[in-house]
């Protein structure tokens, strides 16, 4: 059967002398795998495939079929910044690790894929004070994944022990106010910046016991630090 939706590139590895098996979190299917042949010769294809490309596909869908293949592809919309700014690459990596590690459903949510379309899509529009997008998203993102928290001492809860006082206040502004922010740059320090980061990742490792370390984390903190 041959199904049309969009997919959010959440990666890939080499298959053979030119295909890739590509990783795709679709709109109509939920995650799914491709086998993609010729993609990695001359002609460039693979540009395709790269973290977090969207794209409009026609993909064959068996049922019960662990791997199928992809009739026709083409991006969806091009990224202007997202691609080539390194402070960018960094968000990218982040959250296509991220996304590679919570999304694990073989289902359509297109509630989900709604937003993780627009972020990527917003994102890549803004040209400054962008620094504090990946704390705000986690917030949003932990909605549709079904963890969010409702305030700073939920968090510390579930740690089991208190949080910094300058952590707990930002994180219960945020909490509360996130929504009724516009630009995602907090006009915070690093330091305040990287120990939100890992509180907020720490809280996503409890919810998620199979997560594991995030490998691009190191690089995020260092870009902007």
């Amino acid at each position: 059967m041959l199904v049309k939706t969009r997919g959010i590139v959440l990666g890939f590895i080499k298959y053979k002398e030119t295909s890739i098996i590509v990783n795709i979190y679709t709109e109509a299917l939920g995650l799914k795998s491709y086998l993609v042949n010729g993609v990695r010769d001359k002609k460039g294809k693979g540009a395709f495939f790269q973290t977090l490309t969207i794209l409009d596909l026609v993909v064959y869908d068996h049922a019960g079929k662990g791997l199928n293949r992809i009739s026709e592809y083409r991006v969806y919309k091009a990224y202007r910044t997202a691609s080539f700014e390194l402070k960018k690459i960094a968000v990218l990596l982040f959250l296509s690790e991220l996304f590679i590690k919570t999304l694990k459903e073989e289902h359509a949510d297109e509630e989900l894929f709604s937003f993780l379309v627009k972020r990527l899509l917003l994102f890549d529009e803004l040209t400054e004070e962008y620094e504090d997008f990946h704390l705000l998203f986690l917030l949003e993102y932990a909605v549709y994944l079904g963890v969010h928290p409702s305030s700073a001492e939920d968090i510390s809860k579930d740690f089991g022990r208190l949080l910094d006082k300058d952590v707990e206040v930002l994180l219960d502004e945020l909490l509360h106010n996130h929504k009724d922010l516009v630009l995602f740059s907090l006009k915070i320090s690093s330091s305040l910046r990287r120990r939100t980061l890992e509180v907020l990742i720490d809280y996503y490792q409890i919810h998620f016991p199979s997560m594991g370390r995030i490998q691009s984390l190191a690089i995020l903190k260092d870009v902007f630090s």
